[in-house]
């Protein structure tokens, strides 16, 4: 097995865990052991979530703080993807 499809794996099971914060953990860790592109991005994805629901809780100070989070991982994933077609979807991503 290649280790893109070891990180796939490993990403998925992150995301299946039961609460939002056992999720980022797992996926923060994995970061740190690989590093990747795709790790990054799915850290992204999980900050911006948590941006979202903390702005429509009205907790507006907070949400800012997850979204800044959000853009840095972007940014990371943007700048590991090796192809460009995966940096203009990194690009078109950026959230907030």
């Amino acid at each position: 097995m290649s280790s893109w499809r070891r990180v796939i794996e490993c990403i998925n099971k992150c995301k299946g865990l039961p609460t939002e914060q056992e999720r980022l953990n797992c996926l923060l860790q994995l970061y740190d052991e690989t590093k990747d592109g795709m790790v990054a991005l799915e850290i992204g994805n999980q900050y911006q979530g948590k941006g979202r629901l903390e702005q429509a809780e009205g907790q507006l100070e907070r949400s800012i703080k997850f979204y800044e989070q959000a853009i840095k991982f972007y940014k990371e994933a943007e700048e590991k993807f090796p192809l460009e077609k995966w940096k203009n979807f990194e690009r078109k991503k950026e959230c907030c």
